[in-house]
């Protein structure tokens, strides 16, 4: 994320919907990630920076049945922010001539966490103290 501040790109998004707990074998250990942004010296200006994630430090992301499939509740969070959003979350842009409606990443924090919220508050054995 450091190197994405100030990549010269306007706004770059993480979404992170995996755990983020410590690597429980030596194979897991030895994974090393790469830079993935350039480090231009002439950038000035820092790039906003939106980040999504699924769970806190140390923490497993969760995941489970919603809506009769197991999967991830950021990832169910992020979609149903796209196909179902809420009304004060859309921005209607003109491009190319037509009307396209979009949901910028700054109306999607909040969604997000009370979705999420919500997954959690109906099921039972799961609680909640993080943040996405």
């Amino acid at each position: 994320m450091d190197l994405a501040k100030y990549s010269g790109i306007p706004n770059v998004v993480f979404i992170s919907d995996a755990c983020r707990s410590l690597p429980d074998s030596r194979t897991a250990q030895m994974v090393k990630g790469i830079d993935a942004f350039p480090n231009y010296s002439g950038v000035t200006s820092s790039s906003k920076i939106d980040y999504f994630k699924a769970t806190s430090e140390s923490l497993p992301a969760f995941e489970g049945n919603v809506e009769g499939k197991n999967q991830g509740f950021l990832t169910y969070a992020l979609k149903s922010a796209f196909i179902t959003p809420q009304e004060e979350m859309v921005r209607e842009l003109q491009e190319g001539g037509k009307t396209i409606k979009v949901v910028p990443n700054r109306k999607l924090e909040q969604f997000l966490q009370a979705t999420i919220n919500d997954i959690v508050a109906t099921k039972p054995g799961v609680s909640f103290s993080g943040s996405t």
